[in-house]
């Protein structure tokens, strides 16, 4: 699997886009992803998701989100097995992802490739950080924002605002290799 939250979320299996369905399953996807591997609270993801808008049984549509995005994610699934991505644990959920598989994290690794290779070798700290930079596609979450919701924030998002706009507008070393 491969988590795209440089721009449009998107998830792809085998190299093709997953339907990963409604605006509140794709946004508790993001949230998840947010901090793989690490359980958000029921309480968590509903403020996420709703915040103080009232009027719907958050819980009920939260489980509902969640066997959605069940059934997108892995397809091939026993029903009501717990999966091995999207994962039921106390007090919440968590998205069990590799590293590597989500974009984000790539781009925050060749980034830091990029600069230990920027005082020795600035011809491959450009190739990399090049890479690097290509893996954004817009703005993090950028399908995600509405004018009443919040969008999630990536941890990269959280650095970076959205994707730099050149090599050089990104500090690369402390010995100051910017824009050169």
């Amino acid at each position: 699997m491969e988590y795209r939250v440089l721009g449009k979320l998107d998830v792809l299996r085998d190299g093709r886009a997953v339907d990963l369905g409604s605006f509140r399953q794709r946004a508790l996807l993001a949230l998840l992803l947010t901090a793989p591997n690490s359980v958000f609270s029921t309480d968590q993801i509903i403020d996420g998701l709703w915040g103080a808008d009232g009027g719907i049984d958050k819980q009920n549509a939260l489980w509902v989100y969640v066997s959605g995005l069940r059934k997108a994610l892995e397809p091939n699934r026993e029903k009501r097995s717990g999966g091995s991505i999207l994962l039921t644990r106390a007090p919440g959920y968590l998205v069990e992802v590799a590293p590597e598989e989500i974009d984000a994290v790539r781009f925050e690794r060749m980034v830091a490739e990029g600069r230990a290779l920027a005082d020795v070798d600035p011809a491959a700290a450009s190739l990399v950080l090049g890479e690097a930079l290509a893996l954004w596609r817009g703005r993090a979450f950028e399908d995600l924002r509405t004018s009443r919701s919040r969008r999630p924030r990536s941890p990269v998002s959280r650095s970076y605002g959205s994707r730099p706009s050149r090599p050089g507008s990104m500090p690369i070393s402390s010995a100051g290799c910017r824009g050169s």
